[in-house]
């Protein structure tokens, strides 16, 4: 990084800003962490889903076990959701979102 990028950098920390700047700053940073550690602790654990489900379905999470006196678990799965649900251009359909069909 040079000087003048760095210095940029800088200023843009001591500008004084507004009280709901501040708050909004805080809460992103509050909601994306607690999100990121919620998930990375998940799948590193192996009980999570390791890909995402996608809109039609959902992560069932796995088991875990202690055998020989370490914990074991085993992977997520995605389950579908039922068919019919709502989703973002019609409904779902076998675990994939699906247009309405025209008759």
């Amino acid at each position: 990084m040079d000087a003048h990028r760095f210095d940029q950098l800088l200023r843009g920390f001591t500008t004084v800003r507004s009280r709901r700047d501040h708050a909004r700053a805080l809460l992103g940073f509050a909601l994306g962490s607690a999100a990121g550690a919620t998930l990375t602790n998940e799948v590193a654990a192996g009980r999570g889903c390791k890909t995402p489900c996608g809109e039609c379905g959902f992560c069932k999470r796995g088991r875990c076990r202690k055998k020989n006196g370490k914990k074991r678990c085993e992977p997520g799965k995605c389950l579908e959701i039922p068919d019919g649900t709502p989703c973002s251009i019609g409904s779902c359909l076998v675990g994939q979102c699906a247009p309405p069909v025209a008759l």
